[in-house]
């Protein structure tokens, strides 16, 4: 793998700082802080309107890119459509991993 954001994002699962998978994410997200969203461009519609809709009310930058298997991979997992960052650290370090012209929302202009 040589995207740089995939092995980040990798470094930061093995470090213990992400919520994988749309299930887990959701029911520790009330509990946990959570500094970036990646969800992939074939997530399901529902999961579309929750993720975004959270991310919009607590303003969270939100990446929709990759495909599940693709973001999965990475993770060493099988397939994986969401991804929250509990590390400020490392989603400042991801978000300035993200090429321009990419989708992202709640990040602020600087």
């Amino acid at each position: 793998m040589t995207d740089p954001f995939l092995q980040h994002l990798g470094l930061a699962r093995r470090a213990g700082q992400v919520l994988a998978g749309q299930d887990r994410f959701l029911d520790r997200f009330r509990r946990e802080p959570c500094y970036l969203i990646v969800m992939t461009t074939d997530a399901g519609a529902a999961a579309r309107r929750k993720i975004g809709g959270l991310a919009e009310r607590h303003g969270i930058p939100l990446l929709t890119w990759y495909d599940r298997n693709t973001l999965g991979s990475a993770l060493g997992l099988d397939r994986c459509t969401v991804v929250g960052l509990t590390d400020k650290g490392f989603a400042e370090n991801l978000i300035r991993k993200i090429p321009a012209g990419s989708k992202v929302t709640g990040i602020p202009e600087e």
